[in-house]
């Protein structure tokens, strides 16, 4: 099914976690991430939220 309210993200933004970007290589390599989206690594990626009243779980 395709949803015209969907589009593909521009920016994946993660912790500074060291296995996302082999992770996102790994699947630009295999063509399973659409092109153009750019990874962002942010320090405390959970601490962004605190203090918007926004769930992480």
């Amino acid at each position: 099914m395709a949803f015209s309210h969907v589009s593909k993200p521009r920016v994946i933004t993660v912790d500074k976690n060291p296995a996302y970007p082999i992770a996102i290589q790994e699947l630009r390599e295999e063509k399973q991430m659409p092109e153009g989206i750019q990874l962002r690594q942010v320090n405390y990626l959970s601490q962004q939220y605190r203090g918007t009243g926004l769930s992480l779980y």
